[in-house]
C-alpha cells in the first residue's frame, strides 16, 4: 500500500467514525463502517485499534466531567486511573485512588451540582511501550461569582501515560504543565481551584 493510499484510507477511517457518532451509532457498528471502507479490520499507528483511540478519547471526556462534579465523592474520578497512578501538578504528587478522589472534591461541598470548568482539546494520543501516550491542551473556565463574567483561571498541557487494564483503559501517569504565559503563575494549593 502506498502512502498516498495509506492517507486516503485513514481519512476514510476517521468520516466513517464521525459520522457514525453524528448518527448515534455505536461503537461496534461504527467500527463495522470503517472496516466496510477499507476492506479489512481498523489499526492505528503502532499496536492502538481504532477501539483503542476511542476509548481512551473517551477518558479525556469522562475525566472533564467527573473532576467537575464530584460523583461518588471523587470516587468515580479515581476509578478511571490505576490503582498506583500519578498526578503531578502544582509542585505535588497525588498517587492512589484516595488521593485522586480527594483531588476531584476540592472545593466541592455538597454534590453533585453543575460545575462545568475544565475544558480539554488538541488532543493527541500516540501508541509507546507502556500502552499509549497523549497530551491535551486544557483551559479551566470559571465564574468566581454568580452574575460575573467566566474568565479563564488556568491553562496549561496534560501529558499522560495511559495503559490497558482489565477494565479498559486507564490514566498510569498524568502530568500538567502551566502555560508560561499564564497571568495566573504557578499552580498550587493557595489558588482558590488549582489546576487539575
Amino acid at each position: 500500500m502506498t502512502s498516498r493510499t495509506k492517507l486516503v484510507a485513514g481519512c476514510a477511517v476517521l468520516v466513517a467514525l464521525a459520522f457514525g457518532v453524528g448518527l448515534g451509532l455505536g461503537l461496534g457498528s461504527r467500527l463495522s463502517a470503517a472496516q466496510a471502507i477499507t476492506g479489512g479490520p481498523i489499526v492505528g499507528p503502532g499496536k492502538l485499534s481504532a477501539e483503542d483511540w476511542i476509548e481512551i478519547h473517551s477518558l479525556y471526556a469522562k475525566y472533564t466531567h467527573l473532576i467537575d462534579n464530584g460523583q461518588d465523592k471523587g470516587y468515580a474520578y479515581a476509578n478511571l486511573w490505576t490503582e498506583d497512578a500519578i498526578f503531578e501538578f502544582g509542585g505535588q504528587k497525588h498517587q492512589g485512588h484516595d488521593a485522586l478522589a480527594a483531588v476531584a472534591m476540592y472545593g466541592i461541598i455538597d454534590p453533585p451540582i453543575v460545575r462545568p470548568a475544565h475544558h480539554a482539546w488538541n488532543i493527541i494520543i500516540e501508541p509507546s511501550p507502556e500502552g499509549a501516550r497523549g497530551s491535551a491542551y486544557l483551559a479551566i473556565i470559571v465564574a468566581n461569582e454568580p452574575g460575573e463574567p467566566h474568565t479563564i483561571r488556568t491553562r496549561g498541557i496534560y501529558n499522560d501515560i495511559f495503559v490497558k487494564t482489565p477494565q479498559g483503559w486507564r490514566f498510569k501517569h498524568r502530568t500538567f504543565t502551566p502555560a508560561a504565559s499564564s497571568s495566573d503563575g504557578p499552580t498550587g494549593p493557595s489558588r482558590a481551584r488549582p489546576a487539575q
